[in-house]
């Protein structure tokens, strides 16, 4: 799973992902299984909650959902009940992240909306894509 608990910085500054236990759903009904679902929900992509082929659009669409949670403190979709979180996950847009915290930027709002893209071919192509996007923001003397 890519989540924030899955991710350590190393003093260094290097990161490292620490879990590779990330299953593949074959179809959204064994969410409502007990003991059926493996891996985070929230951090999935709609092509993995739905059981469709996954590659590494998938990944950026975690890495998205995951630095919109760091930027913001908030998730992008909540429910309590696991079947209605999917429906949120694979039919609704997030809430712009500047809607819970104005303080980030225009163009880091855009780069992590376009990595969490409903549409894997509307996404970064790969994680080195999504890095590059996340190069080009200009210093923000400590604030994103």
């Amino acid at each position: 799973d890519i989540k924030p608990s899955n991710i350590i910085v190393h003093p260094s500054g290097t990161t490292k992902l620490l879990d590779f236990g990330t299953a593949k759903l074959v179809d959204a009904q064994r969410l409502t299984q007990q003991g059926m679902t493996l891996g985070t929900v929230i951090y999935m992509s709609k092509e993995q909650l739905l059981g469709k082929p996954l590659d590494a659009r998938s990944d950026v669409y975690s890495l998205g959902v995951t630095l919109y949670e760091c930027v913001t403190g908030q998730l992008p979709f909540y429910d309590e009940e696991e079947r209605k979180l999917v429906v949120k996950i694979a039919k609704e847009e997030p809430i712009p992240p500047r809607q819970h915290y104005p303080g980030i930027s225009p163009q880091l709002e855009a780069i992590i909306l376009k990595a969490m893209a409903k549409d894997p071919a509307q996404r970064y192509q790969s994680s080195t894509e999504f890095e590059h996007a996340l190069a080009g923001l200009p210093e923000a003397g400590g604030s994103l």
